[in-house]
């Protein structure tokens, strides 16, 4: 249940994204609505390269800043190196990264979910076909049962094997 510091909150955040007022988007990775401060910072930058020219020596250099801030920001949240950052275009470019970093063996098994986006599904299915990689599909029907025990039944029971 909702409470009314929470519904506060909600609200707050919807006033800053003019189009969910309107609209409602259930698939936010592709197209999704963007805050007005966004919105604002593009209109900003665009000005800045309109007026400068796109590819100017400051230019250059507070794009490096505002990417080495982006990933000094992500490693205090997840608690790691800035140096284990990676800032990628777009989720699917990054599920792209980590799926085929890794160094599959026949015999490896991935689970999934069926909810997953083709994005995540794709370099998935790829990896199974080119290394013989089993792929297990937890069916979670709408999402509301138990969906990390529908995942849990799924994981294999064996050593895990060094990279």
């Amino acid at each position: 249940m909702a409470t009314t510091e929470t519904a506060s909150k909600s609200d707050m955040i919807r006033e800053q994204i003019p189009a969910v007022l309107k609209n409602a988007y259930l698939n936010t990775g592709t197209f999704g609505p963007l805050p007005q401060v966004t919105v604002d910072a593009l209109v900003e930058l665009l000005r800045k390269e309109l007026e400068d020219g796109r590819i100017t020596t400051e230019n250059y250099m507070r794009s490096g800043e505002i990417k080495s801030d982006a990933r000094a920001e992500f490693a205090q949240v997840f608690g790691c190196d800035p140096g284990n950052v990676v800032l990628t275009r777009h989720t699917t470019d990054g599920m792209n990264i980590a799926v085929n970093g890794i160094n599959w063996r026949p015999g490896d098994e991935i689970v999934l979910t069926d909810m997953e986006h083709p994005g995540g599904q794709a370099p998935i299915y790829n990896v199974a076909r080119r290394y013989g990689v089993t792929v297990r599909t937890a069916r979670l029907g709408d999402g509301t049962g138990d969906v990390v025990g529908a995942i849990e039944k799924l994981v294999a029971k064996k050593k895990s094997r060094p990279a």
